[in-house]
């Protein structure tokens, strides 16, 4: 019992390689890998790890037009984490909220109502990803639960081209 109430409490620490791996809170910072069943986002219609989904309406302020969000949602699946020497980690969201079907953001959209917009922000499959939760360890299987997911953008490029120039541009 005490061993498990002092690897909780043991401070967060940044992983990026299977060596530094360890059970307790940590952070993973690899590649977003494949997941079993991708989502397909509503307003776009793109396969991704994740998204933030957001409708917000114009309001009048004293200063001015401002948005203001109506309604968000923030909805993950499984991933699987590549670190940077390969190992891969299971991340699982701690809580889960329902997708939104393309079918939900027709009706959103059919509804009309004036000084409404949406938003979408998305994790895409194979961006750099930084994901933050507790991991677990089952045999020599590793497990991250999430609560957070965050984007780093595309991975870092594998290959460089070297001895490629580009031609200069003459200035009129």
């Amino acid at each position: 019992m005490l061993s498990k109430l002092t690897r909780y409490l043991k401070p967060e620490i940044s992983i990026e390689t299977g060596a530094e791996l360890r059970e307790g809170p940590a952070k993973l910072t690899g590649v977003g890998a494949r997941t079993v069943d991708p989502l397909t986002s509503p307003f776009r219609g793109k396969k991704c790890l994740a998204y933030v989904y957001r409708v917000l309406r114009v309001v009048q302020t004293r200063g001015g037009s401002m948005p203001s969000v109506v309604r968000e949602r923030v909805v993950h699946v499984p991933i699987e984490v590549e670190l940077s020497d390969g190992t891969k980690v299971l991340a699982k969201p701690k809580k889960a909220d329902p997708a939104i079907s393309p079918e939900e953001h027709r009706e959103m959209i059919s509804a009309g109502e004036e000084g409404v917009y949406f938003d979408e922000s998305l994790v895409d499959v194979g961006s750099r990803v930084c994901v933050t939760g507790m991991v677990s360890r089952k045999g020599d299987d590793w497990t991250l639960t999430f609560a957070t997911l965050e984007n780093l953008g595309a991975p870092p490029a594998t290959t460089k081209r070297e001895g490629v120039r580009g031609r200069k541009r003459r200035r009129p």
